[in-house]
């Protein structure tokens, strides 16, 4: 978008005689500057909305079965899309987020891990409810992570979560902000 350049319309330019032109006051400038700081707060509420949120206790996650992680954990939060231990991010559209997530699970060599984004409410590029999964087998040691990103228009606010599902026979226990979740507003 441009600068509102109604102010400018009514300067007129200088024949080269240094008599004829528009002189430059401090209500010239202060329209200019009004302009300026119109467009940037405007550039600043699109890119504003930006969430960080990691678990913030350790989480014994039962085998086989699919189920939320709660953020108890807060790094930063600009538009207030996440509430303290909510196992959602709301996304306010309409706009493009950026989207990663990231768990860490701990060492065991029997069975998957898995990891899905799942996004309800509203209208958007793909329908209500539909799942980015990603999924990895036998998680030998620590460096055992499941990874997701993805770009995605919300045409009105949803709901995002993030899931985890595992499947070795035993609980396992996450530790501290080994899950995390980034939700950036692109445009």
């Amino acid at each position: 978008m441009a600068l509102d350049r109604a102010w400018y319309n009514t300067l007129i330019d200088d024949d080269g005689s240094g008599l004829t032109g528009s002189v430059w006051d401090k209500a010239d400038v202060d329209a200019l500057m009004d302009a300026i700081d119109a467009e940037t707060a405007r550039l600043d509420t699109v890119n504003a909305a930006a969430v960080l949120v990691s678990n913030s206790l350790a989480l014994s996650w039962g085998s086989g079965v699919w189920a939320k992680v709660p953020f108890g954990t807060e790094h930063f939060d600009s538009q207030n899309m996440h509430a303290p231990n909510d196992t959602e991010i709301w996304l306010l559209g309409p706009a493009i987020y950026s989207i990663q997530a990231r768990a860490v699970w701990p060492e065991s060599a029997a069975g998957w891990r898995g990891m899905y984004l799942s996004i309800t409410e509203g209208p958007a590029m793909m329908p209500p409810g539909y799942d980015f999964k990603q999924s990895v087998t036998n998680g030998l040691g620590y460096g055992c992570v499941t990874l997701l990103n993805a770009l995605w228009f919300a045409g009105s606010t949803q709901r995002l979560s993030v899931n985890l599902y595992q499947n070795s026979g035993t609980p396992q226990i996450i530790q501290p902000s080994w899950v995390s979740c980034g939700v950036f507003r692109i445009s």
